[in-house]
């Protein structure tokens, strides 16, 4: 087992990785999920989104 320190530093680093990784991987469950809410009502027409503007590219913006 390495030195009480060496652990300390250790769950310092890769703690907040997990933590990340954890949110991440919830965040990316949710898009999945309103994904395939949603793409089955866009390609049937259900949801109409003729009128919505299109974003500026970064270059038209500028």
């Amino acid at each position: 087992m390495p030195a009480g320190a060496v652990l300390a530093t250790f769950e310092e680093t890769v703690v907040p990785l997990f933590d990340l990784s954890r949110i991440l991987a919830l965040k990316n469950a949710n898009l999945r999920a309103q994904r395939d809410l949603l793409l089955p009502k866009l390609i049937s027409g259900e949801i109409d989104v003729s009128q919505v503007p299109l974003p500026m590219a970064e270059s038209e913006a500028a």
